[in-house]
């Protein structure tokens, strides 16, 4: 898993740090060959018992241009493994951003279904940790207005944030 995520942040070194469409074509057959070689690490079954394969095999999907339906396959699989893994559910949720693989309104409907799987303080926490990493790419003003997320749903998840691990000088930052 370490050497797959080695080789798929390798890979973005290769296309640099401009623009898409300001990558040359040697950049990006060195970041797909990158991808390629990433991937060739995930092909052990026995590392699918790690919540940590779910994150890099979804962020290798997106990579190696894999469809919507692979990425919800690959999440799905690895929510039923792991419903309280917090990782797989950011990095899902990053991936229904309408710049990748989402739809409006995909967060938010998303976010609705930790609420009852996991459910519970989990789904409510799990809520507020999609609604953070949506807050990291939609504007302030947006967020509630276009993804379907809503402040009173976030804010239970936020509290118990709070109480069970404390607030980081950036959680207080983001919330304030």
């Amino acid at each position: 898993i370490a050497n797959a995520r080695f080789w798929d942040y390798f890979a973005w070194t290769a296309k640099g740090c401009g623009e898409y469409h300001d990558a040359g074509f040697d950049q990006w057959q060195t970041f797909y060959d990158r991808v390629r070689i990433a991937r060739s690490f995930l092909r052990h079954p026995g590392l699918r018992s790690d919540p940590a394969y779910y994150m890099i095999a979804l962020e290798l999907l997106r990579d190696s241009g894999g469809t919507r339906q692979q990425i919800d396959a690959m999440f799905h699989e690895g929510h039923e493994a792991f419903p309280r893994f917090l990782g797989l559910d950011t990095d899902y949720a990053s991936l229904l951003n309408t710049g990748w693989y989402g739809n409006a309104g995909d967060i938010g409907w998303f976010a609705e279904t930790l609420l009852d799987d996991p459910g519970g303080e989990d789904g409510q926490i799990a809520y507020a940790v999609v609604t953070e990493e949506a807050a990291s790419y939609v504007a302030y003003p947006y967020l509630f207005l276009e993804t379907g997320l809503t402040w009173s749903k976030a804010k239970p998840g936020i509290d118990l944030i709070q109480r069970r691990y404390g607030a980081s000088n950036y959680d207080w930052n983001m919330y304030c």
